[in-house]
């Protein structure tokens, strides 16, 4: 079982003696969860950011690390 090998990069993985124990898998999962928590409770916590009484339901934020162009002035040069 190695860390960061997922179904979707692999299909199969075969042991080369690099994997870890059970025990190491359990403690990585456990972490894994703790962190996960942690996030859930931080999400949750923004019900007193905001004024409807909610947790945050999404983040809009910019998809390009630049303002847009103005309109009709974007080109595509080959």
């Amino acid at each position: 079982m190695l860390p960061g090998v997922t179904s979707s990069n692999t299909a199969f993985v075969t042991s080369t003696g690099d994997g870890i124990t059970a025990y190491q898998l359990w403690q990585l999962q456990k972490k894994r969860r703790d962190i996960r928590s942690e996030y859930l409770d931080y999400w949750e916590s923004t019900v007193q950011i905001g004024g409807t009484g909610r947790p945050v339901d999404v983040i809009i934020s910019p998809v390009a690390p630049f303002a847009a162009p103005p309109h009709g002035q974007n080109r595509f040069i080959s």
